[in-house]
């Protein structure tokens, strides 16, 4: 009965069948990519097509918007378009995709989207969504508003499907409350969202593997009222939601449900949950949440105020508290048995027994209304903000632990949001993602104090403003005021020196010989045509002590448990009439690493890693020389950031440190602090550790689950030519498989292939006993990637080995 609704629909239309019809050998076997590239001419600013138009066997590409009017229909078989623009389709308007690709390449999220206001959509054997641009890709939405999509064997690459808004139509418009779906293979393709059952439309998808976003409207009823979800991702499911007053076949009934989602046969590797229609002063919607694993939660409503409440025994399974409990880092946090968590008048909570733990990858987080008045402090990861009207509030506690995807923030009319102390966007490593900070109307954001990764701040009305101070970026900020809005990025000045800026000595001197960004005491010098092996730039700075104990140093704010590892290069000019140190301080707790006295020759260095402790002192970065008349060039100075949720550091090699819940569904590997675990499970053991040790000590315990289980390390701050040794200690129960250690910047741990370079211990026998081992010194190429450091073992399912006091020096 359930199949049939869809077959009926087919039927009718004639070109979508869902049984198998035999093709050719080799009949959609190439690739229109390589076919040359042709520029669609448009008809005018917008390409309106009025009448069928079919593009076969072609590579293309429109460069500007596009719109099908009502009996017009855009028809691609075999062929690839590219559009530049919107895609608009008109009530009665086709646009039928058939072995094709239909991409629309954004430059950041959200520039361009597809909009259906009653047309018909089909797609068979096709990819649809937004393009790559280099290894970058940024998400486009496809608004279906009313009309129908058909989707055969469907590859969604980016996109995010809005099905309407509520019960009132899009803007609220009520010609457009929803389109429905129909799909027999609809998959999920990189970075694809999900399709968002968000208004009065419907969805019937079988036989796909395809991310779906469940709405719940919590603005219904005047009681308080209960109900179970089951957002099960390892398994197809075949069920019907909806309110079976209204609609047909309904398996699993939710009154006053506004829409209908069949799935037959159909897995959602990620569910998202919306509850919409949130507020404060209305009856209490508790929801209990069952075989929830790294999805996303979201509460969007009115005039919501406060922060959120935490509910149940949370404090007999974690010391610290979240936020907002989210599993992905800097969240670690799931929601035990029996807690909960409540904003407005919506509480998710976990079933009372002992399995009932469920994982929430991150939140959205989206208001409207004046009244707006939200305040989240601690441990949290959020995906997405859209706000129009109010305040908002977010703040980390302790290293950066405030996480803020930015996969979109969209304030509107005269919304305040303020971010501190938080990781923002793609941070603490690569990411193909670009996040969106984005302000509208009079809004304003202010973000200070955090760590960012690839990100665009665009500020789109003159009204409007992004003020940020004291940014620590991992990789590109993308400052767009094409709107007319005002985005200031506030850096020091010259003379100041509370950021990295000019941390190679490529900036212009200040008077008095003091480089720029820098404070010196007692010390002059000049700029040299000279670099250092490996640095960026062209030029050194040669400073000269003109008094004992001479110094240049940065101060920067760091919040406490940021880890701060500091890496340079040095040259001696003359011999040094003293002790040439570098250090890292605050108050009286400073790491420092003293330089030979070898001249002529650059040294490179790298301190210890320090650990900030105090929120109110500045952490000082500084080289100093003892003696009075020394000169020595320096260059390529590098304070690298870091966290306990990011491995690109020297931290926790003792294993001393915490464990936390990280990894993604179905396998929550506990991992030490500092770390990331594969195939397996780690956890402190006092009882068992190497020869020697401390009392009090432990080593990491890793339960292998399968023939390969490591925890590993990827350090992204190391130069061509810098030379790294790893050393510890391994024991292995007694068992056929072996264990071994890795630095490498290659994945295949025992393979080098062109352009990578590994060392390894070699197999290492688990016979019960402790071994120490010992890596041959590893140079990073030229082509450096990331440096791993992995501690593996092979071949060992089910058996338990150890490891301990790891030391790793980089020269």
């Amino acid at each position: 009965m359930k199949s049939f609704r869809v077959l009926a629909c087919l039927a009718m239309i004639g070109s979508l069948p869902f049984c198998l019809t035999a093709q050719a050998a080799n009949e959609y076997d190439f690739d229109t990519t390589q076919r040359p590239l042709q520029t669609i001419p448009p008809n005018g600013a917008t390409h309106t097509i009025a009448s069928p138009v079919t593009y076969t066997d072609q590579n293309l590409q429109l460069l500007a918007p596009l719109r099908i009017l009502a009996n017009g229909e855009l028809r691609l078989v075999r062929s690839q378009l590219k559009v530049q623009g919107n895609i608009l389709m008109e009530t009665g308007s086709r646009l039928t995709v058939i072995d094709s690709s239909l991409l629309l390449p954004n430059q950041f999220s959200g520039q361009y989207e597809i909009r259906n206001e009653g047309g018909l959509l089909h797609t068979e054997r096709a990819t649809i969504g937004t393009a790559y641009l280099g290894t970058s890709i940024n998400q486009v939405r496809l608004l279906h508003l009313r009309g129908t999509w058909l989707a055969r064997q469907t590859v969604l690459q980016g996109l995010i499907t809005l099905i309407s808004d509520g019960r009132l139509g899009w803007s609220g418009d009520p010609r457009l409350k929803g389109g429905s779906v129909f799909g027999d293979g609809v998959y999920e393709g990189d970075y694809a969202d999900a399709i968002h059952l968000s208004g009065v439309g419907d969805a019937e998808l079988a036989n796909g593997t395809m991310n779906i976003a469940f709405y719940f409207d919590a603005g219904t009823g005047v009681t308080p009222s209960s109900s179970t979800i089951d957002l099960e991702t390892n398994a197809p499911l075949d069920l019907v939601y909806g309110d079976p007053l209204v609609h047909q076949a309904v398996t699993r009934p939710i009154a006053q449900h506004p829409n209908r989602l069949a799935l037959i046969n159909h897995r959602s590797p990620t569910w998202q949950f919306f509850a919409v229609n949130a507020s404060n002063g209305a009856p209490l919607r508790t929801l209990t949440l069952r075989n929830a694993a790294d999805i996303t939660c979201s509460f969007r409503g009115s005039n919501l105020t406060g922060s959120p409440i935490l509910g149940g025994p949370w404090q007999t399974h974690y010391a610290e508290l979240p936020g907002l409990p989210s599993t992905q880092s800097p969240g670690f946090h799931s929601i035990p048995p029996s807690c909960s968590v409540q904003l407005g008048n919506i509480r998710f909570q976990s079933g009372p027994l002992p399995d009932d733990w469920n994982r929430i990858a991150a939140w959205g987080i989206y208001t409207d209304g004046a009244g707006t008045n939200l305040s989240v402090t601690g441990p949290s990861l959020i995906g997405e903000i859209v706000m129009n009207g109010g305040t908002m509030n977010l703040q980390g506690t302790r290293s950066f632990d405030m996480g803020v995807a930015a996969n979109v923030i969209e304030l509107r009319g005269s919304s305040s949001l303020t971010i501190d102390n938080a990781a923002m966007s793609g941070f603490g490593g690569s990411s193909f993602m670009e996040g969106l900070v984005e302000t509208r109307g009079s809004s304003s954001c202010t973000i200070t104090d955090s760590r960012v990764g690839k990100m665009r701040l665009r500020a789109s009305n003159p009204g409007s403003s992004i003020t940020t101070t004291n940014l620590f970026v991992d990789q590109f900020l993308v400052v767009d005021t094409a709107g007319g809005g005002t985005v200031n990025v506030v850096q020091a000045t010259p003379n100041q020196n509370w950021d990295r800026q000019n941390s190679d000595f490529e900036s212009p001197l200040l008077a008095g010989g003091v480089p720029s960004h820098w404070a010196t005491t007692g010390a002059n010098g000049t700029n040299v045509l000279e670099a250092a092996p490996g640095a960026t730039g062209t030029t050194s700075y040669e400073m000269i002590a003109q008094s004992a104990g001479a110094r240049i140093e940065k101060r920067l704010t760091l919040p406490p448990e940021t880890y701060v590892h500091l890496l340079g290069q040095a040259k001696f000019m003359a011999p040094p009439t003293g002790a040439a140190t570098a250090s890292v301080t605050q108050g009286a707790t400073t790491t420092s690493a003293s330089l030979g006295a070898q001249v002529g020759s650059w040294q490179p260095f790298s301190l210890p890693q320090f650990t900030v402790t105090s929120p109110s002192q500045s952490t000082d970065v500084r080289f100093t020389l003892a003696g009075a008349g020394s000169i020595v060039r320096l260059d390529d100075f590098r304070a690298h950031i870091s966290s306990w949720w990011d491995t690109a550091n020297l931290a926790n090699l003792d294993f001393e440190g915490s464990y936390r819940n990280t990894g993604r569904a179905p396998l929550y590997w506990i991992t030490p602090d500092s770390w990331l675990c594969s195939q397996g499970a780690c956890g402190p053991d006092p009882a068992i550790v190497r020869p020697g040790a401390a009392p009090g000590s432990r080593s990491v315990r890793m339960s292998a689950f399968g023939q390969a289980t490591n925890i590993v390390k990827a350090l992204t701050f190391l130069r061509p030519g810098q030379r790294v040794t790893m050393s510890g200690h391994a024991r292995g129960e007694v068992s056929g498989g072996a264990m071994y250690a890795h630095v490498g910047n290659g994945p295949n741990f025992f393979q080098t292939g062109p352009g990578f370079s590994n060392q390894t211990t070699g197999y290492m026998p688990c016979n019960g006993n402790w071994i120490q081992w010992t890596i041959p010194v590893y140079t990073v190429p030229a082509n450096p990637a990331d440096t791993w450091l992995v501690l593996a073992t092979y071949g060992n399912a089910g058996k338990q080995v150890w490891f301990d006091d790891i030391t790793v020096t980089i020269q």
